[in-house]
């Protein structure tokens, strides 16, 4: 009992082992770190000194690694530690601190092989700029991972500013081996880095919300045989290798949702290219003014490279739109795994070559095309047939499952789409594919459908994945147009999606203007729908067209609805 009430006390008045280290380059020698009168001067000092579960608040200013006295030098954090940044040096909690007011800088002065190795599981980095690092050395410390280097260990860097690193792989950040749980990387932004692949991981890890720009080669790389979700991040003005190369082993997973490529030049994959093998999800994405360089194997969206038949991508609910390569401009499909396609359009893409603008299909491995929309994709060939929208090789197996698909069973040179179920090739009727400019890919673009679109209430509820709430823009997915047949299949669920992935969010006018309460049916409710519309000054009101509402549109609501509709 005595343990226990000892225990409950340490508890009770914080006395957990725990320490809070202060670090201020312009501190007077000899400090503990135990006040900001009596910090660190050294931040390698503090680091030496710390434990696992204590905080180092470092206040701002540069530090550079000193320690050993050789390209070497790096600031290594134990684990468990939590390393702090953006104090000005009078803060009495952690919450009053304010990075971006005051930059805590850990710079590699274009020297240190790795500016930050991690020692250990859980450390946490959180709050500075890390820049200047030059892996150029031998070795994989020596080589990968300028700004954050890890081997068999998990971390999380958040709130990071990386900038004008280089190496030849991981220039930013790299994490190898083997760790048992899951690293973080949150709110960090990626500028400049250059030479390898930005971020290098083959251990498992979480990207959220994280911005890459301007990256000299590639952004991210994931490798290893384990769990990888990529989430809510952006992509831009990015050139060199694919933006994302996921090159994974046999047992992998991999996430992409909720993330956006924008006028990004690569000489394979403008947004992700899949090598390798495992099961991947791209899903909620916006992929538009994108390029892919490589005659030979190039896309300026997604490259699918699965190897094996077990191995699967499937991609949900993402528009890909002015993206541009020499075929499969949006989607390029090579070897043995199976591609799904569901939700998603894609318009405005352009082929240099003669097919394959929209889709690209060379590989054996079959494809689904559901719930799609590939409609105004432009191929160099100016064929007018199916190869312009999705071009499909001898050894393909293409399945279209209630999409709409511009010229879908024209002439085609090889293979062909197999229309499983209620598909079609009729004008979707976007609202403005390629917006005020006229160019497809830029901000204001609008691939919306408009009312009266024969992709709205057509789609499959039953091929919508559980991780879809909402279309490329935000909006509600599963509303119903009260005036649009329902023609799909609802699966249990009220609303039935629309065809695309964008859901028209109004209501088609009926041709039956006496139908006030839009149910597609005429009968004496619609009286009182009327009724209520004269009171409210609805434009159902106005039953005889001359744009107001007036008593006499009562009389010409009983001529309409006599009429019949």
């Amino acid at each position: 009992m005595r343990a226990v009430c000892l225990s409950a006390l340490l508890l009770l008045t914080g006395q957990s082992g725990a320490d809070v280290l202060r670090v201020d380059p312009a501190a007077s020698p000899g400090g503990d770190g135990s006040s900001w009168g009596r910090a660190y001067d050294s931040l390698h000092d503090a680091l030496a000194a710390a434990r696992p579960g204590d905080e180092l608040w470092v206040k701002l200013g540069q530090y550079v690694p000193r320690i050993p006295s050789s390209q070497d030098a790096t600031f290594l954090v134990p684990a468990g530690v939590q390393l702090y940044g953006g104090f000005l040096g009078n803060e009495t909690q952690r919450s009053q601190r304010d990075p971006d007011s005051f930059p805590t800088e850990l710079n590699g002065d274009d020297f240190a092989n790795t500016i930050v190795t991690i020692g250990g599981n859980n450390a946490l980095i959180d709050g500075f700029i890390i820049t200047e690092g030059m892996a150029d050395g031998s070795g994989a410390a020596g080589s990968r991972g300028a700004g954050v280097y890890g081997d068999n260990v998990s971390v999380t860097l958040r709130n990071i500013e990386f900038q004008d690193n280089n190496a030849t792989a991981g220039s930013a950040v790299t994490l190898e081996g083997n760790a048992a749980s899951p690293s973080i990387i949150e709110h960090c932004a990626f500028q400049a880095n250059s030479s390898g692949y930005a971020v290098q991981v083959e251990v498992p890890v979480t990207i959220i919300n994280c911005t890459f720009r301007n990256i000299g080669s590639g952004s991210i790389q994931l490798r290893g045989a384990v769990t990888h979700s990529v989430v809510g991040s952006t992509f831009e003005d990015h050139g060199g290798f694919a933006n994302i190369n996921v090159n994974t082993q046999p047992g992998s997973f991999t996430e992409i949702d909720g993330c956006i490529f924008i006028d990004n030049v690569s000489s394979t994959a403008g947004a992700v290219r899949y090598f390798g093998s495992g099961t991947h999800e791209l899903r909620n994405s916006i992929i538009r003014g994108n390029e892919g360089t490589a005659s030979a194997l190039g896309s300026g969206g997604v490259v699918d490279n699965l190897l094996e038949t077990s191995d699967s991508l499937l991609i949900e609910n993402v528009l890909f739109t002015g993206n541009k390569s020499a075929q499969g401009a949006a989607i390029r499909k090579e070897d043995a795994g199976t591609l799904t396609v569901i939700g998603c359009t894609l318009v405005g893409n352009e082929s240099v070559g003669a097919v394959g603008a929209g889709m690209s299909v060379t590989g054996t491995g079959p494809v689904l095309i559901a719930n799609t929309i590939i409609y105004g994709n432009i191929a160099g060939g100016n064929l007018d047939d199916e190869r312009e929208s999705v071009f499909v090789g001898s050894s393909a197996s293409v399945a279209a499952d209630r999409s709409i698909i511009e010229f879908l069973g024209g002439s085609t040179l090889l293979g062909g789409i197999d229309p499983i179920t209620a598909s079609l090739s009729a004008d979707p009727m976007f609202v403005d594919a390629d917006g005020a400019d006229n160019v497809f890919g830029t901000a204001d673009d609008n691939p919306r459908l408009s009312p009266g679109s024969p992709a709205i209430d057509r789609g499959n509820n039953l091929f919508v994945g559980p991780f879809v709430f909402t279309d490329v823009f935000g909006q509600t997915r599963f509303i119903d147009d009260t005036g649009t047949p329902d023609t799909g299949v609802a699966g249990g669920i009220a609303a039935i999606v629309d065809i695309g992935a964008l859901e028209f969010q109004g209501t088609t006018p009926s041709d039956c203007v006496a139908d006030t309460n839009g149910d597609g049916q005429l009968a004496p409710n619609d009286f009182n729908a009327w009724v209520l519309a004269f009171n409210n000054q609805l434009p159902a009101c106005d039953q005889n067209g001359d744009g107001q509402c007036l008593p006499s549109d009562f009389n010409a609501w009983i001529l309409n609805f006599n009429s019949g509709c």
